[in-house]
């Protein structure tokens, strides 16, 4: 095996670490899904050595790429697709990279800003059978249909004049 193809073997076995890194933890921490104790404390070490781990990686990726760039190669299409292939690479590593320091749960479960709401008769787009989570205060009464909520899982409002995070 040449110089520059042990080199793009090294970074890409670099990239399958870090997408396993960042990937993992995605995956065992799914809303909706089943969870064990073992799979969330899992994805928690990973998260935390993501952070230093695909920085890491992505300089080793780097390495490696400046070793096979700097071997000549038989062709200038041969030299172009070695660089375009180290390029993929290198912008992989620059996303996992980008994406520990995410928290992608904000992503899915942004709260729902400004809900409107109307009175139960004229809630004619909720189906009769439709659940919803109840929130009653006082006189006062909420109803926040299960289907509506399911994307955002929190939503700001007001109960008479009590600000509420309703959830579930």
């Amino acid at each position: 095996m040449t110089r520059p193809a042990r080199a793009f073997v090294l970074a890409l076995l670099t990239v399958a670490i870090a997408a396993a890194v960042v990937g993992l933890p995605v995956y065992l921490i799914r809303p909706m899904a089943p969870q064990t104790a073992d799979g969330v404390a899992l994805a928690y070490r990973l998260k935390a050595i993501a952070a230093w781990l695909t920085p890491l990686l992505g300089v080793v990726a780097l390495l490696c790429t400046v070793a096979a760039l700097r071997t000549p190669a038989r062709s200038r299409v041969g030299a172009a697709l070695r660089a375009a292939g180290f390029v993929v690479l290198l912008a992989a590593h620059g996303g996992a990279i980008w994406f520990t320091r995410q928290n992608h749960f904000e992503w899915m479960f942004r709260p729902f800003p400004d809900p409107r709401f109307v009175s139960a008769a004229a809630a004619t787009d909720v189906a009769p059978d439709e659940p919803v989570i109840g929130v009653a205060r006082g006189a006062d009464a909420l109803a926040f249909p299960i289907t509506r909520i399911g994307y955002h899982h929190l939503v700001n409002a007001t109960l008479g004049d009590v600000p509420i995070v309703a959830t579930y």
